[in-house]
């Protein structure tokens, strides 16, 4: 009778996730938007390091919505991916042309490269095909694994994701880090199939609001600390930190928060809803044209380039939805079977 009753309120609009899904669309700008010379060099590192749960919330909050549902439609789910993934990677097809000189073959090698194939045509774009990897492989581990293998699987993706992360981090190896590419693009099969769990068992329901909001604030201090830690470790200086280990922790935490507290539907809320995913696919193509015309009257401030593409890319999407809403839907995959 719990679980039912849990699958109902999945099957309700979270107005709680909604909010939370657009909080963390500002915070993935967060590490786009430049150096934050405004800051010491340590502040820095650590506001960008504080907002390194977003990605993995997006990522669980994907899968705690499969497991609200009785049946996965993964064909469908995978299409609509496909879609946002194609007509994303052509939105970026002319940052490419302009970063390469407008030269043609230089465009027509990257832009038909395995590296497009894998991640799209531009850096963020990996977090689509990682979810579509994630969706696929939760399907087949819900079906053919048992669950303690199917976690023990996620959590060795994880740990090898953390362990290649600080390897790149502190230039480890001294070529290019392979393996931390291999282990970011298999994030979603860990985090998908987790938040999935999460709602089928309904495990957020044990969870008090107390106890969620004491592991998110705890689990960003640590995620804070884990930067100057490695740092004194490991003694040498460290590149940026792309996923510090309480990451998922906090993400669960937000998660958990939102499965278990009721909001009315809100300006937020309905901004979470329609353009979180949008913010995500089109920030970088503001932040390439906003960081140098700010430069160019003097402001140096990556405070301003985040809050301006934050603002920005919430404003175009919804324009976009109002007024055109064939293209609204393309970034969303609406349409496609």
């Amino acid at each position: 009778m719990i679980l039912e009753t849990i699958k109902l309120a999945l099957l309700m609009r979270n107005n709680t996730l909604d909010f939370a899904k657009f909080f963390a669309s500002f915070f993935v700008i967060v590490v786009h938007s430049g150096s934050y010379l405004e800051m010491s060099p340590a502040n820095a590192d650590l506001f960008r390091a504080a907002s390194r749960w977003a990605v993995p919330f997006f990522f669980l909050a994907s899968g705690y919505l499969m497991g609200g549902v009785g049946n996965i439609d993964v064909g469908k789910k995978l299409n609509k991916l496909f879609g946002i993934l194609f007509y994303s990677s052509l939105l970026y097809v002319p940052i490419i042309y302009l970063s390469t000189n407008s030269d043609i073959t230089t465009l027509f090698i990257r832009v038909f490269s395995f590296d497009t194939l894998r991640s799209g045509t531009f850096f963020h774009l990996w977090f689509i095909t990682a979810l579509m990897s994630g969706v696929m492989l939760t399907n087949y581990m819900i079906k053919n694994v048992k669950t303690a293998t199917g976690l023990v699987i996620a959590l060795l993706l994880l740990a090898g994701y953390w362990l290649s992360d600080i390897g790149q981090a502190f230039n480890i190896p001294a070529e290019r880090n392979y393996m931390f590419y291999v282990f970011r693009s298999l994030l979603g099969i860990p985090l998908v199939y987790m938040g999935y769990l999460l709602a089928k068992e309904g495990l957020l329901s044990k969870i008090s609001n107390a106890m969620a909001w004491t592991l998110f604030i705890a689990g960003i201090m640590l995620m804070m600390l884990e930067v100057p830690l490695c740092q004194w470790f490991i003694d040498g200086y460290a590149r940026e930190r792309q996923f510090p280990l309480f990451s998922v922790p906090v993400a669960v935490a937000l998660l958990a928060i939102c499965a278990n507290t009721a909001t009315k539907e809100n300006l937020i809320s309905r901004a979470g809803r329609d353009f979180s995913l949008g913010i995500y696919l089109i920030h970088p193509f503001l932040l390439y044209f906003i960081v140098p015309w700010l430069e160019s009257k003097g402001v140096k401030v990556s405070t301003m380039n985040l809050v301006s593409a934050f603002i920005l890319s919430w404003f175009i999407f919804a324009i976009m939805k109002k007024w055109l809403p064939a293209l609204y839907g393309k970034f969303n995959g609406a349409g496609i079977k």
